[in-house]
């Protein structure tokens, strides 16, 4: 009885390891593909590290831009101020050649008072002495 009993857990086992060998070749193509699934895993971290390196370096790049066109914008603000004080000079020069016209226009204003005055004591200046011609005005000098 034993030995029959022994014999029936053998079969028994011998049937268990059988269920085993099937259930681990059922499983065999879940763990290949499962396997296959990691390879592509790790090729995509792979694939986003250099993702990320590339990332970094554009950033890099673009921080540098950035510092460059920082460094344009002065240059810019300095050539604007620059241009500033040129406008201020050329508009002190404006000025000045204005009060320089308006003196001037002050001076032929004289003069024509000068000549109108020669004018008006022409007949009297000409019994005195030889005649000048002065703008259009007649002069005498006295001699």
């Amino acid at each position: 009885l034993q030995v029959t009993d022994l014999r029936l857990q053998v079969t028994d086992l011998r049937l268990q390891v059988t269920d085993l060998r099937l259930q681990v070749t059922d499983l065999k193509p879940q763990v290949t593909d499962l396997r296959l699934q990691v390879q592509d895993l790790k090729l995509q971290v792979q694939d986003l590290r250099l993702q990320v390196q590339d990332l970094k370096l554009q950033v890099q790049d673009l921080r540098l831009q950035v510092q460059d066109l920082k460094l344009q914008v002065t240059d810019l603000k300095l050539q604007v101020q620059d241009l500033r004080l040129q406008v201020q000079d050329l508009r002190l020069q404006v000025q000045d050649l204005k009060l320089q016209v308006q003196d001037l226009k002050l001076q032929v204003q004289d003069l024509r008072l000068q000549v109108q005055d020669l004018k008006l004591q022409g007949p009297v200046i000409n019994s005195q002495g030889p005649v000048i011609k002065l703008e259009g005005a007649t002069r005498k000098t006295g001699g």
